[in-house]
């Protein structure tokens, strides 16, 4: 069992920059990764891998009464992670509300993050289709 699950339930209760917190969100980190290889093609890993990274390095330094809340949202990210029975079929929509709710900057990055993932889509589906003689719709109507 990976180290961060023995707090994921009551996250709350660890106190924040102790070696348990630090632990914890490395092993969350590297869990993470793990899922990556297992669940993701290799082009949604690439994007997968960097933006995680990159997050992770920004976040470490955060207050608390950002940390926790990231931290939580990687927890959540896992379960979908976990869950997912198809690559192709990974992840969930934000709900309009969260978006609007999100900082000017974090609304910024999360449409940078989202042409990105875009782009890799657009290419998996070119891939696809042309492997296996279908057109657009047919990819469409498989999911």
């Amino acid at each position: 069992m990976p180290y961060f699950r023995q707090f994921s339930s009551n996250l709350n209760k660890l106190p924040f920059r102790t070696m348990e917190w630090k632990y914890t969100c490395l092993s969350l980190y590297k869990h993470i990764l793990k899922l990556h290889q297992l669940k993701l093609l290799p082009q949604q890993r690439l994007l997968g891998d960097s933006y995680v990274k990159q997050e992770f390095k920004l976040n470490k330094t955060d207050e608390e009464k950002f940390a926790r809340p990231f931290v939580e949202e990687w927890l959540q990210y896992v379960e979908i992670l976990e869950n997912a029975e198809d690559a192709a079929i990974v992840g969930k929509e934000m709900p309009e509300e969260d978006v609007q709710s999100l900082s000017d900057e974090q609304k910024e990055q999360f449409y940078k993050l989202k042409e990105e993932t875009e782009k890799v889509r657009d290419i998996m589906k070119k891939q696809f289709t042309e492997q296996n003689n279908v057109t657009y719709t047919d990819f469409n109507e498989r999911k």
